[in-house]
């Protein structure tokens, strides 16, 4: 079997070769082929186990012990109210930050000449 790579995959190939990790070409190769198979068996057991909590649920609903849905987004609502922010989280950024660094000409909400519009559309 012959098998054609673009010119990212041998780029990415040769500096796992040269971060000294992997002996050749083929070790990369053998260890990108482990993981995609171990990343595979991963997802049929989440599939496997996903489906098997599902047929639970299912059970338990038609046994009458489900919860109610309404109760269930209020309880997650809490719970988020109650989870500290995300550092990560963009914090809005203050109205007037740029105050006096630029200025907004008065005809900034009137309509734009045509010959301007025309350079924006197919005419």
């Amino acid at each position: 079997m012959n098998i054609s790579l673009n010119s990212e995959q041998i780029d990415l190939i040769q500096q796992k070769v040269k971060s000294g990790r992997y002996q050749d070409a083929n070790e990369v190769i053998v260890e990108a082929f482990r993981l995609l198979e171990e990343r595979d068996r991963n997802y049929q057991i989440w599939i496997e186990e996903t489906q098997e909590k599902v047929d639970i649920a299912i059970e338990e609903i038609r046994r009458g012990e489900g919860i109610n849905g309404e109760i269930v987004i209020n309880q997650l609502k809490d719970k988020l109210r109650q989870s500290p922010p995300n550092p990560k989280q963009k914090q809005p950024r203050p109205i007037g930050l740029c105050e006096g660094e630029f200025v907004v000409p008065d005809d900034f909400n009137y309509p734009l000449p045509e010959e301007i519009i025309d350079l924006f559309t197919n005419h």
